[in-house]
């Protein structure tokens, strides 16, 4: 028996109860679905509707990136605030001044990135914590 429906799975499936779970299921007049079955699949029918929705208005905002394995980018900079450093990210740059190279794409959205020169660890980024390195990057 379900805890959420109060039904067995039988009941829902086929509209009864079997005797045993080898009884077989022939020369059965096809039944009406339970009222609380119908209910159940009319509601999962408005979620899933209800998730497309959602997904489409998320996605509508989702840029589209011209990033290739090679290309030259700076990172947004995720650093957190920390007292006992006296450091505040609010007051930071919104860019991190390292400049990297994208190694390979990861996901669709995702890449590992190189930095050009200092520390020889790789990152990994999404694409919209990314935008491609121009020589105005470099002046600020």
């Amino acid at each position: 028996m379900n805890e959420d429906t109060g039904f067995t799975p039988n009941l829902l499936h086929i509209g009864r109860e079997l005797a045993n779970p080898f009884a077989p299921n022939v020369d059965l007049p096809p039944m009406e679905p339970h009222s609380h079955a119908t209910a159940l699949i009319t509601k999962m029918q408005e979620v899933l509707k209800s998730k497309n929705t959602l997904a489409n208005r998320y996605n509508a905002k989702r840029k589209k990136h011209d990033f290739k394995v090679g290309v030259v980018v700076t990172k947004e900079n995720n650093k957190l605030s920390c007292a006992a450093q006296g450091y505040s990210a609010s007051l930071a740059p919104a860019r991190s001044s390292d400049i990297y190279v994208i190694t390979e794409q990861l996901g669709e959205n995702s890449f590992a990135l190189a930095p050009i020169k200092g520390r020889k660890k790789r990152v990994v980024a999404n694409a919209d914590q990314l935008q491609i390195f121009t020589q105005r990057h470099a002046q600020n």
